[in-house]
């Protein structure tokens, strides 16, 4: 990795080399109602499963929806999270989250 970085760099095309940066793990969230809005949803997250995030620091209980996928049932969606490492531990380790709209 090192030489292919000297020899980008040597070369001046004005290209950066960098080091790849971890991505968040995602939660799929299946059959979640599609008339519920967003922050809904993740309002209800927390208030619903207060045992996930109970001794995690502010910044590590971020959650962000980066999709929607559609189901076979037009009234139902599944939901994609994007949460922090250690909130995807306890999530996984949980097996099952509560979400009633």
């Amino acid at each position: 990795m090192k030489k292919f970085q000297e020899i980008i760099e040597i070369r001046e095309d004005g290209l950066i080399v960098a080091s790849m940066k971890n991505k968040n793990p995602l939660v799929i969230l299946k059959d979640v109602f599609v008339e519920s809005e967003d922050d809904d949803i993740i309002k209800a997250l927390y208030a619903q499963n207060k045992d996930i995030f109970v001794g995690l620091p502010e910044g590590d209980t971020e959650m962000v929806i980066k999709y929607k996928k559609r189901t076979r049932n037009p009234k139902t969606v599944h939901i994609i999270l994007q949460v922090k490492p250690n909130v995807w531990q306890r999530m996984t380790e949980a097996g099952a989250l509560y979400l009633d709209l």
